[in-house]
């Protein structure tokens, strides 16, 4: 773009072209348990189980190591 004296390429829309892609993130917090009665305990496990399961495939999308994409909270 005239005037701004860097060296980048845009494209037609004046936009730059990136040279990497951005990451993507998503913020992923545990699910946790609030309330000891059946129903909250229920739905605990079955959150936690979803919670598992989404960061097995982003491990196995992306080639994560399981230290570090998760870690165990003490108490």
């Amino acid at each position: 773009m005239p005037g701004l004296g860097l060296d980048y390429e845009y494209d037609a829309e004046g936009d730059v072209n990136m040279t990497v892609p951005q990451p993507i993130f998503e913020v992923v917090a545990a699910p946790e348990l609030a309330v000891w009665s059946q129903a909250a305990i229920t739905t605990f496990m079955r959150e936690r189980k979803q919670d598992e399961t989404k960061i097995a495939e982003r491990r196995g999308t992306t080639g994560e190591v399981q230290e570090a994409v998760a870690r165990k909270r003490d108490g």
